[in-house]
């Protein structure tokens, strides 16, 4: 592992095809990213026969302002049902009967 320049690390691997290497300098680059509890981001890339070069770089993990305002927020719980309204008094007709006329 070298660093190219300020934040960028670089390496090179072999291997008997062009996929295992590039498969293997993945890998390393991602763990070298991880025991930093950093992000993973490929600059550039070349394949050749038996080898693989990988520039990448390990950006701090920050949380995505656009993500958090497209996520849709929690149900919000239905209300309460209302209180049922006090009995009313009622006269012998069974007509509510007013508190303070009578």
């Amino acid at each position: 592992m070298v660093e190219l320049s300020p934040e960028v690390f670089g390496l090179t691997t072999h291997a008997s095809t062009p996929a295992t290497a590039a498969r293997r300098g993945v890998e390393l680059a991602q763990a070298y990213c991880a025991q930093r509890e950093r992000g993973f981001d490929i600059v550039r890339s070349e394949i050749w026969p038996n080898e693989y070069r990988i520039a990448f770089r390990c950006p701090r993990i920050t949380a995505d302002p656009v993500a958090e305002a497209l996520a849709v927020p929690a149900p919000a719980l239905p209300p309460p049902p209302p209180e049922p309204a006090p009995a009313t008094a009622r006269n012998r007709r069974g007509v509510p009967s007013s508190p303070g006329l009578f």
